[in-house]
């Protein structure tokens, strides 16, 4: 059983993908993917999942306590009607997600549930260093430190996305090298390399071949990824440049345009160069970017 908070920017890349390869290689296992959601629209946003993966869904609500009970009771009722033994494995997505899950399942149930928790990166410090700061911001650090001092380690198995995530794991929270596994972000079987494709997207953009195109590629526009100055940067170099985000930028070198998941690698493949530019701080230290991955397949002809 695979449980996630909700339906982010990477979760086609990271959460579908992954399952549905799972499904393909274990097919004698039966597979549920649990999603929590804000209202109903959310079903409408999970695409290609194989038919044989089980999907339910359960309220979700932002990271404050009270809003936390109201989740934890959604899951506790979702887990009710799933066919559940002490055999039973949970993939949690996210450290906060799955100290939810635990108290969730520790409400149902009378014994630990095998955890196998998935920390995504360093969460505390990239709240505290990224985000606005004002009182509730302080609220929801509190909460956070408190509940993963009394939860964290409740986790059986930890998979981390770095070997400096790993480190930091180990320092931060007190999990030994036994408990936790390395698997680095993911890149979705449709990132791949096709010269006709290319072609076509360069002509759309009108681009010509003799022109250097550098693509920057985000689905969550974070302010570690530094895309404003990148695309700045470039521009005013006289370089051309493809943002793959939701903001809108001006200047005549500067394409901007946001492409559905499943059309990501074509422009991509368009690309010359892919940037990944990152501050020098633990956030981006322990981070693993899935467009990494994706720049690989897609830009490299081999």
């Amino acid at each position: 059983i695979y449980i996630t908070s909700g339906i982010g920017p990477v979760f086609q890349s990271q959460v579908v993908e992954l399952l549905n390869y799972v499904s393909k290689k274990l097919p004698d296992i039966q597979i549920t993917l649990m999603v929590g959601m804000r209202d109903d629209t959310d079903k409408e946003k999970i695409l290609n999942l194989n038919s044989d993966i089980e999907l339910v869904f359960f309220k979700t609500s932002p990271q404050y306590p009270i809003a936390d009970l109201m989740m934890q009771k959604s899951l506790e009722n979702a887990l009710k009607l799933q066919n559940i033994n002490p055999q039973t494995l949970f993939h949690v997505r996210g450290e906060y997600m799955g100290i939810i899950f635990y108290k969730a399942f520790k409400n149902v149930f009378a014994y630990d549930p095998n955890l196998f928790m998935d920390i995504r990166g360093a969460s505390y410090e990239e709240i505290s260093g990224y985000l606005k700061q004002g009182l509730l911001i302080k609220i929801k650090l509190f909460y956070l430190k408190k509940l993963f001092e009394k939860y964290i380690l409740k986790a059986k198995l930890v998979n981390v996305v770095s070997d400096e995530l790993k480190l930091y794991a180990m320092a931060k929270y007190g999990f030994s090298d036994q408990n936790i596994v390395i698997n680095h972000c993911i890149a979705g079987e449709g990132f791949f390399w096709d010269e006709m494709i290319r072609e076509n997207i360069r002509r759309k953009l009108k681009v010509a071949e003799n022109e250097t195109l550098f693509v920057f590629s985000s689905s969550t526009g974070g302010k570690w990824q530094n895309g404003d100055e990148i695309a700045m940067t470039l521009a005013q170099q006289g370089h051309k440049i493809l943002m793959l985000t939701k903001k809108n930028y001006s200047h005549e070198n500067i394409l901007s345009m946001f492409a559905p998941y499943n059309e990501v690698p074509h422009y991509l493949m368009a690309a010359d160069i892919g940037i990944i530019i990152r501050d020098e701080d633990v956030v981006n230290k322990v981070s693993s970017p899935i467009k990494f991955s994706e720049y690989l397949l897609s830009l490299i002809h081999i």
